[in-house]
């Protein structure tokens, strides 16, 4: 799934390293899941969380068997973003997020692509289509997962789980809400006291933090404190 902040790109270097020490029926817990594009990497036991509400719904929904039409008009786009309670959650979920351009909340409308790119069919490609393409593909890999919508600190960990979490990264822009990162940085400590592995990828974290894994990336999400474009930051993955 297209989603800001996205780690499917980086899914293949980071989850041997967090998977390494797994044990047989042990829980890994992504508590921050958006596009599921980690976890649908991932077997076995899990639990998947997402603090926003109509992004989880549209998961749930569509692992039970529903099929989004092929397109959505901009109408439809706006109306869901204006007056979101007009309309079933996990349909707000889908059209802001498949919808919506570099599959952002806040994105402007994405339709089709311009006419120079209309194939010699005649056939012009929509972003619509390549992101329900996308997601999809992801569900068969999505099967089993528990699912909540909650703050990622009122999440219920099974004993000695394996954590992820990918917060919005400090100093950048374009997130679904604020954030506390102070609040998250004790948090995560506290997971670890608690017996859980914890991982968490960010640009930077304290100097009690360790970094296990790091690599120049290409992002519209940027150290600098910027979002849109095309910027390289050194993406890391840390742990405790």
């Amino acid at each position: 799934m297209k989603y800001m902040g996205s780690k499917a790109r980086i899914k293949k270097e980071i989850l041997p390293l967090i998977l390494k020490d797994r044990q047989p029926n042990q829980f890994f817990v992504d508590l921050m899941s958006g596009g599921m594009n980690l976890i649908d990497g991932v077997e076995g036991n899990r639990i998947a969380n997402d603090l926003n509400f109509y992004l989880v719904e549209m998961w749930r929904k569509l692992l039970e068997g529903w099929i989004p039409d092929e397109f959505y008009e901009k109408e439809i786009h706006y109306s869901v973003k204006k007056t979101p309670e007009k309309h079933p959650a996990y349909l707000v979920g889908y059209v802001r997020f498949i919808c919506s351009f570099g599959g952002d909340w806040n994105g402007g409308f994405a339709g089709y692509y311009p006419e120079s790119r209309r194939n010699k069919n005649g056939v012009l490609p929509s972003y619509q289509k390549e992101g329900k393409n996308g997601i999809i593909k992801q569900l068969e890999k999505l099967k089993g997962v528990i699912f909540f919508s909650k703050n990622y600190y009122e999440v219920k960990i099974p004993p000695n789980s394996i954590v992820y979490l990918d917060p919005p990264y400090k100093g950048t822009t374009g997130y679904f809400t604020d954030f506390d990162h102070e609040f998250f940085y004790n948090f995560a400590r506290k997971l670890k006291k608690d017996g859980h592995k914890v991982f968490i990828s960010e640009y930077e974290m304290p100097s009690d933090f360790i970094c296990v894994w790091q690599k120049e990336i290409s992002s519209q999400l940027s150290a600098n404190g910027k979002s849109g474009g095309t910027k390289k930051s050194i993406e890391k993955l840390f742990t405790l």
